[in-house]
């Protein structure tokens, strides 16, 4: 029988403690780096549904315009001297807003023989109106068209007629 030694009974014991409390350590370590790599996956999730969140938001604050554009007359014949140069510029601007509605009023000079068109160009919180001619007929009188822009939901825009801030 072997002789019980008291000084190899406790480095035995001291093996197993040391043993054990790294068992326990490495488990904390693994376990706190899974739970780390779960709660980044969950942070993640939620800063992507926050950035989808806010896009619906901005969008939803920023309502898409209805806009409808008007040829209000027709040239009947030689309104104005043939001395007047067509001039598409739009003139007599007047600008009216109705509750949510604007409308811009406008003159234009050009050839007898036009019927025109809306331009239109958005840019994150601007609208650019344009117009053109829906042929490229000429005629030698010309006239003055009346034409209009009418705007709905266009409170939060900047609207430009022709590269001029309305």
């Amino acid at each position: 029988m072997r002789a019980f030694s008291l000084n190899a009974y406790l480095d035995r014991t001291t093996i197993s403690m040391k043993n054990g409390y790294f068992f326990w350590i490495v488990l904390l370590i693994v376990s706190c780096t899974s739970q780390s790599k779960h709660l980044s996956t969950e942070s993640n999730e939620t800063i992507k549904k926050q950035k989808i969140d806010s896009t619906k938001t901005e969008s939803e604050a920023l309502p898409k315009p209805i806009i409808i554009f008007q040829q209000l007359n027709n040239c009947k014949g030689n309104e104005l001297s043939s001395a007047v140069q067509s001039d598409e510029r739009p003139t007599n601007i007047r600008k009216e807003q109705n509750g949510d509605t604007l409308v811009l009023n406008f003159q234009i000079v050009s050839d007898c023989c036009r019927e025109f068109e809306q331009v239109l160009r958005t840019s994150n919180d601007t609208i650019f109106l344009d117009f053109q001619s829906k042929e490229e007929s000429y005629c030698e009188c010309y006239c003055t068209y009346k034409l209009r822009y009418s705007l709905v939901n266009n409170e939060r825009y900047v609207i430009y007629l022709r590269k001029k801030k309305v």
